[in-house]
């Protein structure tokens, strides 16, 4: 038996307690830590696609509209060349918030943002957004088209 290798089973069984104990600790923290990424990860996505329609606004000298649908956790970018907050041409950008995120609400009448040619917003006003765990992050957005997650 002096040349017997392995690992007797109190040692396997130490180990495997040692990993469960440190799987107990690191689970919550990497889910609550996920979370986090995902909301602010939808907030820059939300972001750009302000930047994106405030850029097509002034390249294409036309209206461009966002449209936020808070029920369904959607957005859509397109021309809006009557500012009418519908689509009159392209739809250049839709996207769906991530598992999980929220589009609780928006400062903008009829959830709607546009930019005038010269890449002016018509409104000020914040989107919400917010994840499982009840943290909020906001897209505060200016006249000038300026945008800051707060």
């Amino acid at each position: 038996m002096r040349n017997a290798r392995g690992f007797t089973l109190m040692e396997l069984m130490v180990t495997i307690a040692i990993v469960a104990i440190l799987a107990t600790i690191a689970v919550p923290n990497y889910i609550a830590w996920l979370s986090k990424r995902n909301l602010r990860s939808s907030a820059i996505d939300v972001q750009a696609a302000i930047q994106q329609a405030k850029m097509t606004a002034i390249r294409e000298n036309t209206s461009v509209s966002l449209k936020f649908n808070p029920g369904s956790e959607n957005y859509q970018a397109f021309i809006d060349a009557d500012a009418d907050g519908n689509p009159d041409g392209t739809i250049f950008r839709s996207k769906e918030m991530s598992p999980g995120i929220d589009l609780t609400s928006t400062g903008f009448a009829s959830d709607t943002l546009t930019f005038n040619s010269r890449g002016l917003a018509s409104a000020a006003g914040t989107i919400n957004l917010s994840n499982s765990l009840g943290q909020n992050l906001t897209v505060d957005v200016v006249l000038s088209g300026l945008t800051r997650i707060l």
